[in-house]
């Protein structure tokens, strides 16, 4: 199994735990990548491409980087004739822009919604 994985962003295991990276240019030339697992006390060793110690794609510790989270924000408008309308923005500054907005009917709500990239798919 070959990943490709981006050193400057958060790593986690395969099975979903948290890898505190303490450095990817190693002594070892072929383990490189030394880190600790949450829960661990000892540290372990991976390949540059994030696999542990073996080739074994079901290996519970290869490394991926971790999901990166987002927040959205959705303006829920009344529009003419009962229609609603919806307006998404990616920060609460953009949001609260567009509901200072005049001339647009009635702002009813405001969403929230905080997610991790693939979420839902």
């Amino acid at each position: 199994m070959t990943n490709n994985i981006d050193w400057n962003k958060p790593v986690q295991t395969k099975d979903g735990r948290k890898v505190r990276l303490l450095c990817t240019d190693g002594p070892d030339c072929q383990y490189p990548v030394i880190g600790i697992i949450e829960g661990d006390i000892y540290p372990s060793y991976w390949m540059t491409d994030g696999n542990y110690m073996s080739t074994r794609a079901e290996d519970r510790r290869i490394l991926i980087n971790a999901p990166e989270k987002h927040e959205l924000w959705v303006n829920v408008w009344k529009g003419p004739e009962g229609t609603i309308l919806l307006f998404n923005f990616l920060s609460k500054k953009d949001a609260d822009a567009d509901a200072d907005v005049t001339g647009r009917s009635t702002l009813v709500a405001r969403i929230h919604r905080e997610f991790e990239e693939g979420e839902g798919l």
